[in-house]
This record gives C-alpha cells, sequence and structure tokens, in this order.
C-alpha cells in the first residue's frame, strides 16, 4: 500500500513552513511555501491533503499555486455567503465574455463617425477634434468597463469650460448610445455622469445693424489674395441674417426650396430631422431679388461657400469663432421684439420656448429692431429713400 504523502510544517523563524515533496510538487522539486501564522499553514497544509485523497497525486500536482489562489478566494468570497468558488468562476466567465464583444471606446468613437458620414464637414472637424484630446487610457477603455466617473474624469482633463465640457459629453453620450442600440451594452454609463452646471451670465452674442451693414458691404471681389469673388455671398448671409436658419441648413438649401412667400426647409435640410417653414421678409425678398431669375438654380451658397464667408468675416472685422452663431441669434433677437416668441420658435425650429426666454426677451426695444429690416441692397435702399422723399 503506497504511502501517504506527507506535508510536514516547521517554523522557520518568524514564518511557518509547508514542505511539499519532490514527487507531487508542482515543479518536481521539493517545494516550500511559507505563511506568517500557523493557522495559514495547516490550513494549506488541510487542503493538499484533501486534494490528494479526493483527486489523487495529480491534483495536488496541478494545485500547489492554484491552492494558494483558492485559498485567497475563498477569504475574499467569505464576504459573500453561499458563494462558491465555481460559481464565482462562471459569473467571471459571463463577465468576461460579455466584455470580449465590446469594442474599445476609440472604436466605438470611429463607428460613430462612420454612421454619420453624410453630416456636415464642421461636425466632423469637431468631433475628430474631439477624439485628438481625449485622454489616450480612456479611448483605449472597453466600453463594457466604461463608468460615470471615468467620463467625468477625461472630460475634466480635456475641456476647458462647462460649455465645452457639455458639448463634449453630448458627443459621448450619442456614441455610447450608438452601442446600446447595437447591444454591445445594456445601459448607457453616461446615465451615471454628474454634469458640471452651467450658470448663464452673459447675453448671447450678435450683430448690431452696422456690423451687418459691413458683411453686406464686403460680399465683393477682391483683386489680391485667395476666393478673390464674394459676391455671391451676399444672399446666403441675408439667408442667416432675415431667416435665422443654422449655418449647416444653409449649405444644403437649393433655389428650388423658396416657394412663394416661403422658405421650405425639409426634415433632410433642418438639424432636427422636422420639416419647417419660415416667412420671407420684404427686407429678405429683397436680397433674394439680386439675383436674375434665370440664375436661380442649384444651392443657395456659391462653391468654396465656407472660405469666401471666412474671408467677408475678415474683411469685415468680424472675430468668426465669437459670432459663430451670431447670425442666428441675431435674427432671433430682432424677430422676437417685433413678432414674438411664438413666431421666433416656429421659425427657427425649437420646440419649447427657453431658449428664447433666456436668451431674447426683451433683448431690444422695437425701433431698435426696426433697424435690421432696413438693411437692403444698394438698389432697393435707394428706391426705398427716393419713396420716401
Amino acid at each position: 500500500m503506497a504511502r501517504t504523502a506527507e506535508y510536514k510544517i516547521n517554523k522557520d523563524g518568524d514564518l511557518w513552513c509547508v514542505s511539499i515533496p519532490a514527487g507531487i510538487a508542482e515543479s518536481g522539486k521539493r517545494e516550500r511555501k511559507y505563511f506568517k501564522t500557523q493557522i495559514l499553514a495547516k490550513a494549506f497544509q488541510k487542503t493538499l491533503k484533501g486534494n490528494l485523497r479526493d483527486h489523487g497525486a495529480k491534483s495536488v500536482t496541478l494545485s500547489a499555486r492554484l491552492t494558494m489562489d483558492a485559498l485567497e478566494a475563498e477569504k475574499l468570497l467569505s464576504k459573500i455567503p453561499g458563494t462558491t468558488l465555481a460559481q464565482a468562476a462562471k459569473f467571471f466567465i459571463k463577465h468576461h465574455d460579455e466584455a470580449a464583444k465590446c469594442p474599445t471606446f476609440a472604436q466605438a468613437f470611429d463607428e460613430s463617425i462612420q454612421r454619420r458620414e453624410k453630416l456636415s464637414v464642421a461636425y466632423h472637424r469637431d468631433m475628430k477634434s474631439l477624439r485628438k484630446r481625449l485622454p489616450a487610457d480612456f479611448l483605449a477603455t472597453n466600453i463594457f468597463e466604461l463608468q460615470g466617473t471615468d467620463i467625468a474624469a477625461a472630460l475634466d482633463s480635456c475641456c476647458g469650460g462647462v460649455t465645452h465640457w457639455r458639448n463634449a459629453f453630448r458627443v459621448v453620450r450619442v456614441i455610447l448610445n450608438d452601442q446600446v442600440k447595437n447591444g454591445t451594452i445594456k445601459t448607457n454609463p453616461c446615465d451615471n455622469c454628474h454634469q458640471p452646471r452651467q450658470r448663464r451670465t452673459a447675453e448671447v452674442v450678435i450683430y448690431t445693424p452696422e456690423q451687418v451693414q459691413s458683411v453686406f458691404d464686403c460680399c465683393r471681389e477682391y483683386s489680391t489674395g485667395s476666393n478673390r469673388d464674394c459676391k455671391a455671398c451676399a444672399v446666403p448671409f441675408a439667408v442667416l441674417f432675415f431667416a435665422g436658419v443654422r449655418p449647416i441648413e444653409l449649405t444644403r438649401l437649393h433655389w428650388s426650396d423658396i416657394n412663394g412667400d416661403f422658405l421650405r426647409l425639409s426634415g433632410e435640410i433642418t438639424k432636427t430631422g422636422r420639416t419647417r417653414t419660415v416667412h420671407i421678409s420684404p427686407t429678405l425678398r429683397a436680397w433674394l431679388d439680386i439675383v436674375p431669375e434665370d440664375q436661380r438654380e442649384g444651392k443657395l451658397v456659391p462653391a468654396d461657400w465656407e472660405d469666401k464667408a471666412q474671408r467677408v468675416k475678415r474683411e469685415a472685422k468680424i472675430c468668426g469663432r465669437k459670432y459663430q452663431d451670431a447670425a442666428r441669434h441675431t435674427f432671433g433677437s430682432f424677430t422676437v421684439a417685433l413678432e414674438g416668441i411664438d413666431y421666433v420658435r416656429a421659425s427657427m425650429g425649437h420646440g419649447h420656448t427657453q431658449t428664447f426666454e433666456s436668451h431674447y426677451h426683451n433683448s431690444m426695444t422695437i425701433p431698435q429692431a426696426k433697424k435690421y429690416l432696413e438693411i437692403l441692397p444698394p438698389t432697393a435702399a435707394e428706391n426705398t429713400e427716393a419713396q420716401s422723399a
């Protein structure tokens, strides 16, 4: 009858040593395992003897190191009564399998950009700019592991102000919502992310009547520099100032979208995907009429519109970044004084009046608002002066 293996326990200085015979040690050589207390050493000895008795020598040779892990795992699981090592292993495998089918945030970001390839150049520029600013470790994180605190920390590290932070957060939310819809994750971790509060203390930036006039004066042909022919920019700027459309919507508009006294923006044109119509005021009509009828075809904006528009603004001494949405805000400000909030809400495509209450309500008097509508093309302005005389 084979002799039962012995695992002697000896005290070695301040530690307790368990001796494992070479015949059943994992390395094939006699091994010693050290423990801080005799209790831990005896627990290890008991486990080794039990494995040998129940499963044979193979279980012992495989578990010299594994047994230590099992003892540590058992200690950890003691905080969850009734949980076995097998249950813990199954839970981990399920977690691992779910994580394995999820992309990193960088991969999810790229998928989101590709899904929105038809959106504006400006949108893609902003998306790519945010991707470059996000921390590398955040981009490399599997989205299954992302938590709200991770998102907040990443945005805190790359965003300068509250508005910048909240704009970036909206992008991150959209990216992760795509993954929820794909079924790779069940919930969006952005739902558990605390956003900084924004307290608006300043009024929105708008053009003065003098600045609007300067923009139109600079829609002309230049003799030097790039993008010299800017005469065709007058009509697009008029649509921005006197119809309140968004810059991206302007680039999608065609002359065929003008129906009588209304400018029709279909769902394919609008940012929200909802169709809306904008009444063409006499001022906007005057600017549209500077284009001969036989030339009213194709898009409203000329070729190289963005570059030409930037040159016009530079010539007019307008800061492009500060006045990025100022044309639309200008329309909202003078129109709410003349027509009221409900009219502006419908014309500008918002579903609520909160924006107008905070941005435009009582922003200017009626006499101030009327000055904008007096900005006309040279010929129309001369006719108006003649009629007044």
